[in-house]
């Protein structure tokens, strides 16, 4: 019988160096403590957020989608991947009706950034993306053209029924998208008749080439 032996400790935990070996941890009954991966990668100050609209001042949706029009995207240049983890996106006013929302991947950068936003690193402090951003009202956003065979889509909401309408988006992507650059994630709101006004986000890891391939 293989023997799995980790360090008991609940209070005063030992903090190591960076290069150095520690003793896997363990609470007092044995039980392996693991922290999740995108723990992780945000203390390591590589999880990002792109945020629509704010507390006093939402952002209005496109009349309609258009293939080309996007909300707010991210892009990874060559050499470097993102990969987007978690959107949620809450309507304030329902404009119209019929609102739907689109959240795709496509190896193509953005076309046209509309209003450049600079992402905000999830650990505040830690260093700057390579990533670019935007956020426009109303599709402002320009990306490549939606296609079946070159476009991937990461989720798709259509609310049939307007009525009592809030939340389109609350969703953690377990399998996530891996955009190798040039390549970016992209975010389309519209309703029918008139846009509506929301607030959203999107939370997406950055990593180099390099990390995750040889």
């Amino acid at each position: 019988m293989s023997d799995l032996r980790a360090y008991a400790k609940s209070q005063m935990v030992n903090r190591k160096t960076d290069d150095t070996w520690t003793e896997l941890r363990a609470t007092r009954d044995g039980a392996p403590i693991v922290q999740p991966w995108l723990t992780a990668l945000t203390i390591e100050g590589k999880v990002y957020q792109v945020r629509m609209g704010t507390v006093t001042t939402p952002l209005v949706g496109d009349i309609v989608i258009t293939t080309v029009a996007a909300e707010a995207a991210a892009e990874a240049a060559l050499g470097y991947v993102i990969m987007p983890v978690y959107l949620n996106v809450q309507i304030e006013a329902l404009g119209g009706t019929l609102p739907e929302l689109a959240f795709n991947s496509v190896g193509a950068l953005i076309t046209t950034l509309g209003t450049a936003f600079t992402p905000l690193n999830l650990k505040i402090g830690g260093a700057a993306a390579n990533a670019r951003a935007a956020v426009a009202a109303a599709g402002g956003v320009a990306v490549a053209a939606d296609g079946a065979t070159t476009t991937r889509q990461i989720y798709r909401h259509t609310q049939a029924v307007a009525a009592s309408v809030s939340c389109i988006a609350n969703q953690v992507f377990e399998v996530p998208h891996v955009l190798v650059g040039p390549a970016s994630v992209y975010l389309q709101i519209g309703s029918a008749t008139t846009g509506s006004d929301y607030f959203g986000h999107f939370d997406f890891v950055e990593l180099t080439a390099a990390e995750i391939s040889s």
